[in-house]
């Protein structure tokens, strides 16, 4: 007997009787809370029309990876990066429609992920010529290929250029990048990537021994009037002491570029060709003369421009 003057089994009749207000009586247990949103991402940098796939992770308070259900995605700009439905929960497939950069949101209940996507112009690179063997004083002219997704040649790309060492001096190249010239100064192996919007393609470059064994320039001196002619020989021989027909050389004058004389006081005496034909002054003055064949130098050589 009760307080009430019932029974315990009245007490359970009556619950039986009203079952439903018992059982609004009984809380029920809350569902697990979201404390935080992740985003798997396969490749944050594509090319204009590659895929990737980007998936939600959703994690409790308690630390349970919970279901991804009801996870929304955003694209801050489609035209950039689109997205697909995967037809599974928390996952979709990105597109990249634009070059640029994009944000795609993720939210789930009152959680968000922010995550960033680089969509570059460039498909494709590639080196023109591939891998070469050089001689030292060889010149090299490298043109990159920039491409797009369509296989159409990006003529306003911009090219970095990077070498691991230094046998190779770069002589010139354009705005862009998209060429490069350079002049081998040494014996070895140079490995050089030509970069653009994180694509790269590298080439080997293999600057073989020197079969020059001598460079002889002769004569030992020579005096020219202004205004008059003199011709230098140059004879080269490989390392046997055979003479090498038609071999490449290059002469270097006084202070001067190439093709001029000039003295330390930056006065041009004398103007010469590839074939060592010079002709003195306008200015008078004496003037050193070497010749260089793949690396080898030759004796040196005294000219002087006088008047007549």
């Amino acid at each position: 007997m009760n307080l009430f003057g019932l029974t315990g089994s009245a007490m359970i009749g009556l619950c039986t009787m009203a079952s439903a207000g018992c059982e609004d009586d009984v809380t029920a247990p809350a569902g697990p809370v979201i404390g935080s949103i992740g985003l798997q991402l396969e490749d944050d940098t594509l090319s204009v029309g590659e895929t990737t796939e980007l998936q939600a992770i959703i994690v409790s308070t308690d630390g349970d990876t919970l279901a991804p259900d009801g996870v929304t995605f955003l694209s801050s700009d489609e035209s950039i990066v689109a997205m697909q439905p995967t037809g599974v929960a928390g996952v979709v497939l990105v597109t990249a429609e634009g070059s640029g950069t994009a944000m795609i949101t993720a939210q789930a209940g009152d959680r968000t992920a922010v995550t960033t996507i680089y969509v570059r112009r460039a498909s494709s690179i590639e080196v023109i010529p591939a891998d070469t063997t050089l001689a030292v004083d060889d010149r090299l002219v490298l043109a990159a290929m920039v491409r797009d997704a369509d296989g159409a040649q990006i003529a306003d790309a911009v090219v970095r250029w990077a070498e691991e060492i230094d046998i190779l001096a770069v002589t010139g190249f354009d705005n862009q990048g998209l060429a490069v010239e350079f002049l081998a100064t040494s014996v070895g192996r140079e490995t050089i990537t030509a970069e653009t919007e994180g694509l790269t393609f590298t080439v080997n470059i293999t600057v073989d021994p020197s079969e020059v064994g001598s460079v002889l320039l002769s004569p030992d001196t020579l005096k020219v009037s202004i205004g008059e002619t003199a011709r230098l020989t140059v004879i080269v021989r490989d390392t046997t002491g055979a003479v090498i027909e038609d071999p490449h050389v290059v002469i270097f004058c006084g202070f001067g570029g190439e093709g001029a004389c000039l003295t330390g006081n930056d006065f041009l005496i004398a103007t010469y060709d590839a074939t060592g034909l010079f002709t003195g002054g306008p200015a008078e003055g004496t003037v050193e003369i070497i010749a260089r064949s793949r690396g080898v130098n030759s004796n040196t050589v005294h000219i002087t421009v006088g008047s007549s």
